[in-house]
């Protein structure tokens, strides 16, 4: 029996055959290789603490008080955890509006507050700018429907910080 006759080697494998495995071996084993890739990058340590802020303006009394410390945070427009709650911050809301005079301001608004939610997570924060968190990217000034223990809120990145 030879090693390569009629189109087959050892008689029984048809070369295209062949080829066709050994184009998807190596799609599969590039694939894998990009995204083994993609969770680590060079120079930059992953095992940090991060402490990540997110504020909303103007969310709804009752939803700010019902945030807890060690609440898990979640960004639920990427099904992301993003911590547990460290602190909370509550304050005036900030509503914008058109006053008497037709000027446009800001003003509080009764049975609104302002909240800042911080959270602790492992991440990364890039050099060149940018956070990631479970392979998430996330940047200073970014609107994320945030839910932090019940409530829920349509927040933006505020602050990102290695905990010291």
């Amino acid at each position: 029996m030879a090693f390569y006759s009629k189109g087959k080697f050892f008689g029984k494998i048809n070369i295209i055959d062949l080829l066709v495995v050994l184009v998807i071996v190596a799609a599969i084993i590039g694939v894998s290789a990009k995204y083994m890739q993609s969770k680590s990058i060079a120079g930059v340590d992953s095992t940090k603490t991060i402490e990540i802020s997110f504020y909303q303006e103007d969310a709804p009394a009752f939803a700010a008080s019902a945030v807890k410390i060690g609440d898990t945070v979640k960004d639920a427009m990427q099904n992301n955890i993003v911590g547990k709650v460290s602190d909370v911050k509550i304050d005036k809301s900030v509503f914008f509006g058109v006053n008497d005079q037709g000027k446009f301001m800001a003003s509080p608004r009764e049975g609104y507050s302002s909240i800042t939610i911080t959270s602790e997570v492992k991440g990364i924060i890039k050099p060149g700018g940018g956070t990631t968190i479970n392979n998430y990217e996330y940047f200073i000034g970014k609107q994320i429907e945030l839910r932090a223990g019940s409530a829920v809120f349509w927040a933006r990145v505020y602050d990102v910080k290695i905990k010291e």
